[in-house]
């Protein structure tokens, strides 16, 4: 295995895949690559092209989030399993960055 395929091995992923209890998932950013630059950081600055299916499908998340398609209950259900998804991410980063 060449260096900068170990390098890349050891990246964190770019988003969390939050599965949810009716068998939907939605995509959001996963801030243990905020570090390396993430999501944003590509939009912005560097190769869009690279992360346009990934940024597409926060968007995604985000419009159906806010949509008419779903109760309040049911984008209110789904807001925090993405925020717990995300709380656990972090947690996980933290453990990861301290060796």
């Amino acid at each position: 295995m060449e260096d900068s395929d170990k390098e890349l091995e050891n990246k964190p992923k770019l988003y969390i895949d939050v599965q949810l209890s009716n068998g939907a998932s939605m995509l959001i950013p996963n801030p243990a690559s905020y570090f390396d630059g993430g999501v944003e950081w590509q939009l912005r600055y560097g190769n869009a092209e690279n992360v346009r299916y990934m940024a597409a499908a926060f968007i995604s998340s985000y419009d159906y989030l806010l949509s008419d398609n779903i109760s309040l209950k049911e984008a209110t259900s789904r807001l925090v399993a993405m925020r717990k998804a995300r709380r656990n991410s972090n947690r996980a980063s933290d453990i990861v960055n301290k060796d």
